[in-house]
Formats: C-alpha cells, structure tokens, sequence
C-alpha cells in the first residue's frame, strides 16, 4: 500500500509541472493569437477613414493568416477584397466608394463579433471615420495627381522622362568641350 502511494505521489510530482508549463504555453499561444487579431482589428478601426494607408494595408494582408478560424470574418474578408480589386469599380464615383465602405464596416463587425467587442461597437460606428478637413483638402489633391499619373501612364505606357545636363563653365586649364570618340 505505502509502495502504491509512493508511485502516485512520483507521478504527480513529476507531471504536475509538466502540466502546469503546457497549460502556460497553451495560455501564451492563446493571448499572443488574440494580440495580434487585436492588432489587425485595431488599426483597420483607426484607419478606417484612409483605408488605403501602409499600415492599414499591412494588416488586411495578413486577415486570412490570423483569422483563418473564422469563416464568417473570411467570407467577409473575401467580398471586400473581390470589390476593391475589381477593375470594373471607379472608385473616383461615390456609390463604389460607399459600397467599398460598407463592405468594409461588414468585416470589421464580424472580427468584432470574434473578438467580443458586438455588445458595444454597431454597424453605423464602423461605417464611419475621423479624417479632418484640414487633412483631407491636401491628401484628396495629392490622390488626383496619383490618379491622373496612373491613367496617364496606362494611357501612353509609361512617363516620358528626358535627362537634360546643365552646361558648367570649363575650368582654367580645362578643354572647352567634351573630348569625342573621334579626336
């Protein structure tokens, strides 16, 4: 009897910790997974009023990688990514812009829902964003003249560029002209 005591109580010593630190890791892998879903919803919630910022881009890149779980978010994920790559959507008239934003408030609610934030954040709150008039004025000139340069350049296939040298005066002792192939 002592004999079967002894050997449970050398089990449970040795597998308690064992126990104990894979519980940890599971734990770890866990609030790490959720981190970075946090991350990614976070800066699409604070980028939402200029979606197409590097940051913003960098975390959609990386939805069907951390959320590959969740079906509904990726089935959302999809619509949208399928609407903003679609070259039949000009984006430069307002109803492919709002479409594209409630495509977009669509699968932020439902990373909401998987992260359990839907008691508290609706659908009309991610439909909409911060951006300042005072910003808005330059960054919406600065996208014509990228808008204009793409279409000039699907247009004509390219920027014409020409390379012009300034003439400099020669220096004392110098030859006034560029030595040929010929001299």
């Amino acid at each position: 009897m002592n004999t079967a005591i002894l050997v449970v109580d050398a089990i449970a010593i040795i597998t308690a910790p064992l126990i104990a630190l894979a519980a940890g890791y599971v734990l770890q892998q866990w609030h790490a997974a959720r981190e970075r879903k946090l991350w990614i919803f976070r800066t699409l919630i604070g980028e939402r009023a200029t979606f197409l910022s590097k940051t913003a881009i960098a975390a959609m890149n990386v939805i069907v990688l951390e959320f590959r779980k969740n079906p509904d978010v990726l089935s959302a994920w999809e619509k949208f990514f399928d609407y903003v790559n679609d070259k039949n959507n000009d984006f430069k008239q307002r109803d492919v812009q709002d479409r594209a934003n409630t495509l977009r408030a669509a699968m932020l609610l439902e990373m909401a829902k998987v992260l359990k934030f839907d008691r508290h954040i609706k659908l009309p709150e991610l439909s909409r964003g911060y951006y300042p008039d005072w910003v808005s004025k330059p960054d919406l000139a600065g996208r014509e003249i990228l808008l204009r340069t793409f279409d000039s350049m699907q247009a004509t296939g390219g920027i014409p560029l020409a390379l012009v040298f300034p003439s400099v005066p020669a220096a004392s002792g110098q030859p006034t002209s560029e030595p040929s192939l010929q001299q």
